[in-house]
């Protein structure tokens, strides 16, 4: 499964303290080749590691491991055996990539304060902060644009094929610092 590759990267990338360029671009592409649901999986496990350090630091930190432990709550068994992609229920199809535009949604709001917290204080911890902040933003649009063509051509189920679609021909998400 190709989400479980990111968490692993971000702990490669902080062990070896160092995120060089070759490293964010192949990182934004491998969260950018994911579903949203995945990414938003796959981006909350990694926060969590990159956040390890710092709970103590700041209760807002706590507040964002506390939102990504609860997104892994949510969607990593559904992930796992069912990704958005693979889908096939109309109704079942737009509930979860409405319920993962709205997470996508808080959890950009979340990085937001984290990159911020991180500017000055842990360089490392900003530029992976700064780049799944951008991967989230950019599932989110994805994710916002295809409910929004759902919800104005009522036609709901399509939700899945369309999220696949834009996916693959629009290389929006494909964002590397």
């Amino acid at each position: 499964m190709n989400d479980l590759q990111v968490p692993f990267i971000i702990n490669d990338i902080l062990s070896a303290n160092n995120l060089s360029d070759e490293d964010a671009y192949a990182l934004s592409g491998v969260i950018s080749d994911l579903g949203s649901d995945e990414a938003l999986l796959a981006i909350a496990i990694a926060v969590r590691g990159v956040l390890a350090p710092y709970l103590q630091a700041s209760p807002m930190m706590s507040v964002i491991k506390m939102q990504c432990d609860r997104i892994f709550d949510d969607y990593a068994l559904a992930v796992h055996e069912l990704p958005l992609s693979r889908i096939n229920d109309k109704n079942t199809s737009y509930a979860r990539i409405s319920a993962v535009n709205e997470d996508l949604d808080y959890m950009n709001e979340l990085l937001d304060y984290a990159v911020s917290y991180f500017e000055h204080k842990d360089t490392l911890a900003y530029d992976l902060c700064r780049l799944m902040q951008a991967q989230c933003q950019s599932h989110h649009l994805l994710t916002e644009m295809v409910c929004g063509q759902c919800e104005q051509n009522n036609i709901i189920g399509d939700c899945r094929a369309m999220e696949r679609k834009s996916r693959v021909s629009d290389n929006v998400i494909n964002v590397a610092f």
